[in-house]
């Protein structure tokens, strides 16, 4: 699995179709979006429950290889760039989950996108 932290970024980005989200109750516990020009996971924790929002897919249906971006509440918004990492023209399938410690404590709705 190729897992990356993710790095504070001073931009935002546009939330549309590419963007998912992890619920806290009926709040927002983090957001995230995959833009596929770059391979780009942006990635935000929304609230300060003691949970980390991180970013978990595959591009493919064997689970492999694996693609994980972790942020924390700090920063805003944080970038992963997967571009040198995954393959062209492929699928990626991903999901946003919020965990405590090694506890995962929610997960979102699945999310297809193709990568670039």
């Amino acid at each position: 699995m190729y897992s990356q932290k993710a790095k504070p970024t001073t931009k935002s980005i546009r939330l549309d179709a590419g963007c998912n989200f992890s619920n806290n109750g009926r709040k927002k516990a983090g957001q995230a979006c995959f833009k596929k020009k770059g391979d780009r996971v942006w990635i935000r924790d929304t609230a300060r429950d003691g949970m980390r929002i991180e970013v978990r897919g595959s591009v493919n249906s064997h689970g492999t290889p694996g693609y994980r971006c972790y942020g924390n509440y700090k920063g805003g918004w944080q970038i992963c760039n997967f571009d040198r990492k995954m393959a062209e023209g492929h699928v990626f399938l991903w999901y946003v989950n919020k965990w405590k410690g090694n506890k995962l404590k929610g997960t979102s709705d699945e999310k297809m996108m193709t990568t670039s």
